[in-house]
């Protein structure tokens, strides 16, 4: 699976929407390329876990936005395995 797709349907389970109403493909979602679409996942994470993500996802200030990247994808998939 796509990493931006898994962290879409983390995200937003039902699917993002478009302004249109539709759903928006995977090739438009800037997870791995924008801090305006990542960190809104990592503000989900910390509400998930009821914490600071900083010692979840092993990042801090100066972590690059790749490195926060693959740690949020790392995180949503040992979530995922552990809801399952």
């Amino acid at each position: 699976m796509n990493n931006n797709k898994l962290i879409a349907e983390f995200i937003a389970p039902l699917g993002l929407r478009t302004r249109d109403g539709g759903y928006m493909p995977e090739n438009e979602m800037r997870y791995d390329t924008s801090w305006d679409w990542l960190m809104p996942v990592v503000e989900k994470i910390e509400q998930v876990n009821e914490g600071v993500p900083e010692q979840m996802l092993h990042v801090n200030l100066y972590s690059e936005r790749r490195e926060v990247y693959q740690a949020v994808v790392e995180f949503i998939k040992t979530y995922n395995d552990e809801r399952q």
